[in-house]
């Protein structure tokens, strides 16, 4: 036994024991004169309570009643009048047989005032139909408090069983990734959902599969399944021979005597030459994000830039933003980031001094990163703007800018499999000062031949605004047919010219894309279904 406190350790005391001596550094004699042991934690106490505790939805919007497959946050709101140490907070939920659905512990920094602490979670496809408890316990300094809330959940089931969701997929760090590289390892977790009131066991059949059928593994798991919700994890590497596509990782859990399937899709991108970063577009907008020529001294303003990345995977770069006028630099701001694949939004705010000087003011945004053969590389753009005592109005404008067509996940391609669906993604900058109604025209070319075109009346609102549209293209298409993507608007009788970007069919078809609701194969499914089955899936596997 050894204790630790503020009297120094002047001698020690050996107990006898039947087996071994315990040496211990309590003192065997009465404290000296001037000694001030305080124990631990004596005369501290908490001035931190759990002050409520709260459900939201994926919108975040107070919500009592949930229904299976939904996004539900539960909300521990905390105050402190204290100083900012570490407490164990823990989110706890029982079911309608008031059995525990799952327990989740962590440290955090009591807040200076009240916070909220927020855990997302979600309501398993074969949640038993009831009222449900989600309870907020705070420990700090030997207090304990606690706050206790009730929702419902609606169109479930009356009997306990034990079912597998769509699996997640995760880089080894457990952080959600959706694209990968040959030779990169996968983490899918398996979330399980038991709802009876004993452990279960299970048989779990998976395999990951690319395009053309082409096999990236497979395997079989024997777990026992604990009550509530729990996890199984499985890690794969993407072979080094694996070609660009969408890869089908599919679940077979057989539990009881039933099998369960699920599966989720991944983004598999080798390394290529033609991965670039652009910088799209940049600009100066007032307060309210409508763009300006120019501003009066004192203004508060927004720098904004679109970046389009290429690459398949997020790719670490270093972003500068300058902003120079008649009397020097007046910005100059650097952030290392992960960039992301696809288009991205970055937004610096910038005061202006009240004594700024009148004149035209430049600013530059500078993307700094290394390509597949770690060369530097770099992509810049400036735009200027005028400071004032009365500074120019914008002319009214519309423009198409980059464009790019990209995957079931999101992840922008310049290849795509037979049959595979696609998103054509675009994006408008308008420079009109308030929301105008238009159109906007969407068209997909094999050489002279249309293949989709279609207009959709729209909103643009000042500056970016990005849409786009889910298609699954024709399959048996020739390997090395090229498509073209064009973009056309009109906006308050102004017309933005067409912009176009181009893609390639190559020959493997898409492997199956099973998800537990349905099937997408490539077969003829109208765009508007297959993109309301696409947006709930992809929000299961996104939000859970």
């Amino acid at each position: 036994m050894r204790t630790t406190n503020n009297v120094p350790l002047i001698g020690f005391e050996l107990f006898g024991h039947a087996i071994s001596p315990i040496l211990a550094n309590v003192q065997g004699f009465a404290l000296p004169a001037g000694s001030n042991f305080v124990p631990p934690g004596g005369n501290v106490t908490s001035n931190a309570n759990v002050e409520r505790a709260s459900i939201i939805d994926r919108n975040l919007e107070p919500k009592g009643t949930f229904a299976p497959r939904e996004t539900i946050n539960y909300v521990a709101t905390i105050t402190n009048s204290g100083s900012r140490d570490s407490a164990q907070l823990t989110f706890a939920v029982t079911d309608p047989r008031n059995q525990t659905l799952f327990t989740n512990t962590t440290t955090i920094t009591l807040p200076t005032g009240s916070a909220d602490a927020v855990f997302g979670s979600f309501i398993p496809s074969n949640a038993l139909n009831g009222q449900y408890t989600f309870t907020a316990t705070l420990v700090h300094l030997g207090k304990t408090t606690s706050k206790s809330v009730a929702f419902t959940v609606t169109g479930g089931t009356s009997t306990p069983s034990v079912g597998q969701e769509i699996p997640l997929s995760w880089s080894t760090e457990n952080v959600d990734v959706f694209s990968f590289r040959p030779g990169d390892t996968v983490r899918f977790a398996i979330p399980i959902a038991n709802f009876t009131n004993s452990t279960a066991n299970a048989v779990l059949n998976y395999q990951l599969t690319g395009p053309g059928l082409f096999s990236a593994g497979s395997g079989s798991l024997t777990f026992t399944a604990p009550t509530g919700i729990s996890f199984q994890t499985i890690d794969r590497v993407i072979p080094a021979n694996a070609q660009q596509g969408l890869f089908a990782f599919s679940s077979n859990m057989t539990v009881g005597g039933n099998t369960i399937t699920k599966g989720t899709v991944i983004t598999v991108v080798p390394k290529n030459a033609s991965e670039t970063v652009e910088i799209d577009h940049v600009f100066a907008s007032d307060s309210f994000g409508v763009p300006r020529a120019g501003f009066t001294a004192g203004s508060n303003i927004i720098l904004t830039v679109r970046r389009v990345s290429l690459y398949g995977v997020s790719i670490p770069a270093s972003i500068r933003n300058t902003v120079t006028g008649p009397d020097g630099e007046i910005l100059n701001q650097t952030a290392n980031v992960n960039l992301l694949n696809g288009g991205t939004i970055g937004i610096t705010p910038l005061a202006l001094s009240a004594t700024a000087s009148p004149g035209t003011y430049t600013f530059q945004t500078t993307i700094s990163y290394q390509d597949n053969n770690n060369s530097p590389k770099t992509a810049s753009a400036t735009a200027t703007f005028v400071v004032g005592a009365n500074p120019p109005p914008l002319q009214p404008t519309i423009t198409t800018q980059r464009l790019y067509v990209a995957d079931f996940n999101l992840i922008a391609r310049t290849s795509f499999s037979n049959g595979e669906p696609i998103v054509l993604v675009g994006s408008n900058y308008s420079t009109q000062l308030t929301t105008v109604p238009g159109t906007a025209l969407f068209q997909l070319n094999a050489g002279s031949s249309t293949v989709f075109g279609q207009t959709y009346t729209a909103t643009f609102a000042p500056g970016l605004s990005t849409r786009s549209i889910a298609l699954i293209p024709v399959a048996n298409v020739p390997s090395g047919t090229t498509y073209t993507f064009a973009l056309t608007a009109t906006v308050g009788g102004l017309n933005a010219a067409a912009n176009s970007t181009s893609f390639v069919i190559t020959a493997p078809d898409v492997p199956p894309l099973t998800f537990g609701l349905g099937t997408l194969e490539g077969k003829t499914t109208s765009p508007g279904e297959w993109i309301r089955q696409v947006d709930e899936i992809r929000s299961e596997i996104r939000e859970k």
